[in-house]
């Protein structure tokens, strides 16, 4: 295959000429990677310019050139030669960050030409999946070198303070987020953050996609921005039919038939499916997927529909590792770096459903807690929020607190933690807030309290 060299003569020499007529340029120069110098003689010298400003040294013309020779860089080269070469080249450092630019994107087809070299290995070696899978990981990576962001002033840390206390005041203390209409649950929270990663988890049948269900009919407003939901677990039919009965009120053995539906039941089944269908809501129900072909499919939508307003992914669990993953914990590790990425990347709220280890059946009040989420503490370390879900009647059968499901809020990050009481009603995946539950020996919510409400 014919080489192409992408870079350009002009940026790299002027790159460095720019810092040794301007040194307060230094810092912006490091600030890049010195892969992004394709010369010999530019990436020599943007290393001793590194070396020489980690030491506290001045990098002009005269000290660079004697720091090069002195360090026997290339030796035999006149380095006074070529860096006057290169600032009489230059004359003027105007042009810098135009040229810091330049040498990013040749880089970054640098790195394409070699992707197409590795292509046509692997089409002699691997499957159309595996090749699409490295492609999506390639591409993902190489877009994540470009997203650089350096140290900016206090004075404009405190700028952006001041215009984010104004616009809060304009809005009357309603949560930044978007809102889900539980009232509690939204003030606690601030609302659904973009780019933020809200974890629901717990041990099986504790409601964790019945709860996450709610919220994206809640979250994903009529006419609003799309959510998209990666359903790893349940097909298109059982959601479907999780989706009307939690609309309709009708149980879901009655979708069933058992016993079969009424007459009367039709106009509330036609209700709810006009509700849910109003709703921009979209569902991937393919199996183990890998978070680069979530962020591929989801790229797409976002050319399609001109933004991502929320994603929700059922279950963390069943995402597809990646093959360099040494064990189940750096796996898990590794998955949730990279929805934290992703929920950056397409600057929504992520919710993501995980499940709890057993170990936390084994405690006092079977109630679970932050070091139980399963496999990995990275999952605890990249969430905003985790809210723990915990039914008492599954575990008590004498159970005060019949038809109710606490959702501990066990981490927020910007605001304050607690536990809500829902009442839940398992036949249909409804949920309706009660109010902030009192620690558990002092909780005094009993059955009394949620009759009536489920």
């Amino acid at each position: 295959m014919e080489q192409t060299n992408y870079y350009s003569d002009e940026a790299e020499k002027s790159a460095i000429a720019g810092v040794l007529i301007d040194m307060s340029k230094i810092p912006e120069l490091i600030d890049i990677p010195e892969s992004h110098f394709y010369l010999s003689e530019t990436r020599l010298a943007f290393r001793g310019i590194c070396e020489m400003y980690h030491n506290a040294l001045d990098a002009d013309l005269f000290t660079l050139s004697d720091y090069l020779e002195r360090q026997q860089i290339m030796p035999g080269t006149d380095w006074m030669g070529v860096l006057n070469d290169w600032t009489e080249n230059t004359v003027t450092s105007t042009q810098f960050s135009g040229y810091i630019t330049a040498l990013g994107d040749y880089a970054q087809l640098r790195e394409i030409q070699k992707l197409t070299v590795d292509l046509q290995v692997q089409l002699k070696t691997n499957t159309a999946q595996e090749i699409i899978e490295a492609l999506q990981d390639r591409v993902v990576d190489m877009s994540s070198k470009q997203q650089t962001s350096g140290f900016q002033g206090f004075k404009s840390v405190l700028s952006d303070g001041l215009d984010e206390i104004e616009r809060r005041q304009d809005m009357d203390g309603r949560p930044s987020g978007q809102t889900t209409q539980y009232e509690l649950l939204d003030n606690t929270l601030d609302g659904f953050e973009d780019g933020k990663i809200y974890v629901i988890a717990g041990r099986t049948a504790m409601g964790k996609s019945a709860l996450a269900l709610q919220l994206l009919y809640r979250l994903a407003h009529e006419n609003g921005k799309p959510w998209f939901k990666f359903s790893l677990e349940m097909t298109s039919k059982s959601i479907g039919m999780r989706a009307i009965s939690n609309a309709s009120n009708i149980f879901g053995n009655k979708l069933k038939g058992r016993p079969k539906l009424e007459d009367s039941d039709n106009n509330q089944m036609g209700a709810a499916v006009s509700a849910w269908m109003s709703k921009p809501i979209y569902v991937d129900q393919s199996p183990s997927l890998s978070v680069a072909q979530m962020r591929a499919r989801l790229k797409v939508q976002a050319v399609r529909h001109g933004s991502i307003g929320g994603i929700v992914v059922d279950h963390i669990g069943l995402v597809k590792a990646p093959k360099d993953a040494r064990g189940a914990t750096e796996a898990m590790a590794s998955i949730s770096h990279a929805l934290q990425s992703m929920a950056k990347e397409f600057n929504c709220p992520l919710i993501e459903l995980v499940q709890i280890n057993r170990s936390s059946e084994g405690t006092k009040d079977n109630r679970p807690a932050l070091h139980q989420l399963k496999q990995s503490g990275a999952i605890e370390e990249d969430a905003d929020v985790v809210m723990l879900l915990y039914r008492d009647e599954y575990y008590n059968k004498e159970s005060n607190d019949i038809g109710m499901t606490e959702v501990n809020i066990a981490k927020n990050r910007d605001g304050e933690c607690k536990t809500i009481a829902f009442s839940h009603v398992l036949a249909t995946g409804r949920y309706e807030e009660i109010g902030e539950r009192a620690p558990p020996d002092d909780n005094k919510i009993g059955r009394s309290k949620l009759e009536g409400l489920t």
